[in-house]
């Protein structure tokens, strides 16, 4: 499984400085699958020094790491689609998942993905993360160790390259506005087809406040498995 993480960040306060901090660190911690390459693009806003300094030496022993300013870019979704187009069209990988800086890592998430996609292969996406936003992300059926979802929040959706390709997203045209509709949205509206999540989850979401969260929404994972469970 050829695999690029595409993961915006912005440290834009200290608390958020803090959340990234602890992403990445959990984040090092990852086992690697066997006989396969997973390379993260960090699309940064912000003095790319500080991520070499503080953030790269950490996780360049687990994966191929690429940082990029995101100059010329706007917004989350729009940096989203434009990081998983660089990294289909540089790179050639077959999976794309989506991240974000906010967030906390199981050792064995990669092994669980990978698990979670042979189970089933002919899926629109796939997440380790399972929202406890069910509102959205409703569930609509458990299978074993698996869960049958409405859709898949962003942050840890995964998708293959044949699947962008066919959707047919242009990061040019993605809406910048904030109000807007984000792609993991537009991708349940646009693509029909099955969207599986592990029943538990091996990622978790940390932020509470941003531009389509706050503290009431439940945008945060369920049965997160901490490290050693």
């Amino acid at each position: 499984m050829k695999l690029g993480i595409v993961l915006p960040s912005y440290w834009y306060s200290d608390e958020r400085k803090r959340l990234a901090k602890a992403a990445f660190h959990s984040l090092s911690q990852t086992e690697e699958l066997y006989g396969h390459e997973t390379r993260i693009l960090i699309l940064i806003k912000g003095q790319v020094h500080d991520y070499a300094n503080l953030i790269v030496p950490s996780i360049t022993r687990k994966f191929g790491v690429i940082l990029k300013t995101d100059e010329g870019l706007t917004g989350t979704e729009q940096t989203l689609a434009f990081g998983t187009q660089y990294m289909i069209d540089n790179f050639g990988c077959d999976y794309v998942m989506w991240m974000g800086d906010d967030a906390l890592f199981h050792p064995l998430w990669l092994w669980k993905l990978e698990g979670l996609i042979k189970r089933h292969p002919d899926a629109k996406s796939w997440s380790v993360y399972r929202s406890a936003y069910e509102w959205i992300h409703r569930t609509l059926d458990e299978v074993g160790e698996d869960v049958l979802v409405r859709s898949i929040c962003g942050h840890g959706m995964t998708f293959t390259a044949q699947e962008w390709k066919e959707w047919g997203v242009d990061w040019k045209g993605v809406s910048t506005d904030p109000n807007a509709h984000t792609l993991d949205l537009t991708h349940f509206d646009q693509r029909r087809g099955e969207r599986w999540v592990t029943k538990k989850s091996y990622v978790q979401h940390t932020g509470k406040i941003g531009v389509h969260c706050d503290e009431n929404t439940p945008e945060f994972a369920r049965d997160f498995q901490l490290v050693g469970e």
